[in-house]
């Protein structure tokens, strides 16, 4: 058959923009007759697609992921400090994955990709920019991910407007200020998957498969939060294979080359190879994803409507309405045309997984699926809004510019908001950033690189935290010291790290961290220092400048970030450490000792 010989669909080549063209996919191979007449009706529309503009269309969206990527990269780097606390856990997990644990250290697991990935690329650019490139890169991951989607479906402009949005928005860019990286790869892989997904339900090709096989196993290696999700939407989605294609399912479609048994053995099989890491894993964090939110007393959804509106806070004029409308675009294009369109089932499969895992856990890290939901049901609209009966509902006389003003203006305003709030988003991030960098205070890589050369290997070090997030983590990630790491318990996912947190907790509950009652606990610990970062709020430069004049070969260091002191047993069992020195510094210091500068 040639090309010639397909009759273009009705008003085709009539459309104004041409983002507006219907987004079609190609219903030529076996298994696309069960999707219906719509697909089959925009099936001329990619035959006839032109090639330069697919090569066009995807040369866009790669110039503009890479220039989102190099912007975030750029501001994190300048800041000469990582950004976000999550960093240092990913390189404590990367180097236990690599074969080099620390000693004394927590019993904690997690997925190898981003870990490796966090390990090799410090190594290469050090621990700031290396950091600041992973996190830019990964703030695009979601946006590729979704292109990929949009494009297996046959999209084309539509799918770069959605590869914009989420590439720019501000969710993309608080997952990356905080060191969110495993979500954010998680969620691009999520859209990919799903794109597949719905691929293999029509197709069933071995080929299809495979590539499923293999971007079921990156997931899973990559993060067991968004895998969770993804599998709740998978299963929606065959769901709704089974009830809009339920040939697709029927006898004699499980064995042969293109059979259900074929694809789901190259589909499953791949990730059998973590199912060790799983067991060990899913018994201490597998309830955190529907328990997390039990601790407020606020119903789940509550805390994730709440924790959306302070994400989305750089557009909620754009970003509220949106999300009510992709809710409801499954009902609203619901009619038979619509719902064999791949991304309507992608769209639903999402919102569903999405509301029921909202309403049983409140857990606040699924706010990030979300933008993938708003991108595809925005690809959707803007590729059906000319699909709609407009033409019928205008004068017959009308000319044709009047008759199509209607879906091209609807078309326009939208590409237009997404450019604006794209626009946006990317302005907000010096913000979202600047509010993770008190997490991590100027001087802390300074004082980081002195525990790593002048601490011994096997040293443990207590660290107090920073507005209760687990400043710790970098010791642990970077300083490569055991630490017990102080925390509130809502940043920790392993039994034995909340043990730990609450050891410092009660450690340093004292009014004087440097009291005689305080060290003599963290001797009994085993503890041979006390990391105190002066942004934790708990050491009064007085008591610091008293505690220095009495015993000034304890501090041995102290920067504009943290004050490390070493734990000496020997001075308080030979009674140096006075019931008056237990009770304050303060007194002791304000008449006689100068202000410390040190390397302040």
């Amino acid at each position: 058959m040639t090309i010639q010989s397909i009759a273009p669909p009705p008003e085709a080549g009539r459309l104004p923009l041409p983002h507006l063209s219907p987004d079609g996919f190609d219903a030529s191979t076996p298994g696309q007759e069960e999707l219906g007449n719509g697909a089959i009706a925009e099936r001329a529309s990619t035959v006839h697609r032109p090639r330069h503009k697919l090569v066009t269309a995807d040369l866009l969206t790669a110039v503009v992921l890479l220039a989102v990527a190099a912007y975030r990269a750029a501001a994190i780097g300048t800041h000469g400090e990582p950004s976000g606390l999550d960093f240092g856990n990913w390189l404590m997990f990367g180097h236990q994955a690599l074969g080099h644990p620390l000693a004394r250290a927590a019993h904690t697991t997690y997925p190898p990709v981003v870990p490796v990935l966090a390990v090799a690329i410090t190594q290469v650019l050090g621990v700031v920019w290396g950091t600041a490139v992973l996190a830019g890169v990964a703030s695009t991951a979601p946006a590729l991910g979704t292109y990929i989607a949009c494009r297996l479906g046959g999209a084309r402009w539509s799918a770069v407007v959605a590869a914009v949005l989420l590439a720019a928005t501000s969710s993309s860019g608080e997952a990356a200020a905080w060191g969110g990286v495993p979500q954010l790869l998680g969620l691009g892989l999520t859209a990919a998957l799903l794109g597949v997904a719905q691929r293999a339900l029509v197709r069933r090709r071995w080929q299809t498969g495979a590539a499923f096989g293999l971007l079921l196993l990156a997931l899973a290696a990559t993060s067991h939060l968004i895998l969770a999700q993804a599998g709740a939407a998978l299963v929606v989605l065959v769901l709704i294979g089974a009830i809009l294609q339920p040939r697709s399912f029927g006898r004699g479609t499980w064995l042969g080359k293109q059979g259900w048994t074929t694809m789901l053995f190259l589909a499953l099989v791949p990730s059998a190879v973590l199912v060790p890491l799983y067991l060990k894993l899913l018994p201490t964090v597998g309830g955190t994803f529907v328990s997390q939110g039990s601790g407020s007393s606020s119903a789940p959804m509550v805390v994730f409507l709440q924790s959306m509106f302070f994400i989305y806070r750089d557009g909620p004029w754009f970003w509220k309405p949106a999300l009510i409308i992709t809710a409801f675009t499954p009902v609203l294009l619901g009619s038979r045309k619509y719902r064999h369109r791949p991304d309507w089932a992608i769209v639903t499969a999402l919102d569903l997984s999405l509301t029921v895992e909202a309403v049983l856990s409140g857990q606040e890290r699924l706010i990030y699926v979300a933008p993938i939901a708003v991108a595809l049901a925005a690809a959707m609209w803007l590729s059906v809004l000319p699909e709609l009966n407009w033409r019928e509902r205008s004068p017959r006389t009308a000319p044709r510019s009047t008759r199509l003003r209607v879906p091209g203006t609807i078309s326009l305003l939208t590409t237009l908001a997404v450019a604006y709030v794209s626009a946006k988003g990317l302005a907000f991030f010096p913000t979202q950033r600047a509010f993770y960098d008190t997490f991590v205070p100027p001087g802390t890589v300074a004082g980081l690189n002195w525990i790593r050369s002048n601490t011994p290997a096997d040293a443990l070090i207590a660290v107090a935290p920073i507005n209760g997030a687990p400043y710790g983590w970098w010791v642990q990630g970077y300083g490569r010291r055991a630490a017990l790491v102080g925390s509130e318990d809502q940043w920790l996912n392993f039994p034995e790290e909340r043990a730990r947190a609450n050891e410092v907790d009660a450690l340093l509950s004292e009014q004087d961290p440097l009291s005689a009652a305080v060290l003599e606990r963290a001797a009994q610990l085993r503890i041979q220092y006390l990391l105190l970062p002066w942004a934790w709020g708990g050491l009064a430069l007085p008591d610091l400048a008293a505690y220095k004049r009495a015993y000034p070969r304890s501090v041995v260091f102290d920067n504009q970030a943290m004050v490390v002191v070493r734990v000496t047993p020997q001075l308080h069992l030979s009674g140096l450490l006075t019931n008056s020195a237990h009770a304050s510094y303060e007194d002791r210091a304000r008449a006689s000792v100068p202000k410390v500068e040190s390397l302040r």
